[in-house]
């Protein structure tokens, strides 16, 4: 190749800056006329809000309120005197029954054992295998049971009063007489302990794994029941109260 110097080009002729680019000359123009905006309104505080006028309050003085009428105690509350009550009126309760107890009870007086027992009657009872159980119901009458269903009351001469029999059929295994005069006996079969009151008799005590043997009314009332297991490996006392254990 040859060097630059061979190279025939046309000479280059420098412009100016006015002829490199031909442009219409730029109007210099203010702030104000760059943004053409509508002027902005200024307005005062009170134009720009409008509120309702606001009303005063008036002081608790100016508030105008009926007069208070003081009243004394007595006015204020209307009530009833209050009327000072014992320790029973107080409480309306029912009264409280005590508890039964010998001592409570009213019992006629005890007579003194004798030292020698005295024969003053011998009474044939009826039963032919044998009696098995006495109970008194006063001095001068009793009841008796034997070898059979039949209970029987006798007086002092033998004499046939009344007689009932158990509503199973079979013998009484013991008998009592309670403070009312009410008969009660055991009967160990069925295993119950009946009343007959009124000439009626109703089962009161009905025991399970457990059968009757005797039977008492104490001073109090109160049934003694003494029974025995069904195995016949205990036996116990059971007191009742109202017919039931206690």
């Amino acid at each position: 190749m040859t060097s630059p110097e061979a190279v025939s080009s046309p000479p280059v002729k420098p412009m100016t800056s006015s002829e490199a680019v031909s442009s219409p000359p730029v109007k210099s123009m203010t702030s104000s006329e760059a943004v053409s905006s509508p002027p902005v309104k200024r307005m005062k505080l009170p134009e720009a809000v409008s509120s309702p006028p606001v009303k005063p309050m008036k002081s608790p003085e100016a508030v105008s309120s009926p007069p208070v009428k003081r009243m004394k105690l007595p006015e204020a509350v209307s009530s009833p005197p209050v009327k000072s009550m014992t320790s029973p009126e107080a409480v309306s309760s029912p009264p409280v029954k005590p508890m039964k107890s010998p001592e409570a009870i009213s019992s006629p007086p005890v007579k003194p054992l004798l030292d020698e027992p005295r024969l003053t009657a011998t009474i044939d009872t009826g039963y032919e295998y044998g009696l098995y159980s006495v109970s008194c119901l006063s001095d001068e009458h009793f009841w008796t049971c034997g070898e059979n269903e039949i209970m029987k009351l006798l007086n002092l001469q033998g004499k046939l009063l009344t007689s009932i029999q158990t509503e199973s059929g079979d013998r009484p295994q013991d008998i009592a007489v309670t403070r009312n005069g009410d008969l009660v006996y055991a009967e160990d079969d069925i295993k119950t302990v009946s009343l007959m009151k009124n000439e009626q008799i109703q089962t009161v005590i009905t025991l399970q794994g457990w059968t009757p043997i005797n039977v008492c009314s104490t001073a109090s009332d109160d049934l003694l029941v003494s029974m025995n297991s069904d195995d016949y490996k205990q036996c116990k006392v059971v007191r009742y109260s109202d017919f039931t254990e206690t």
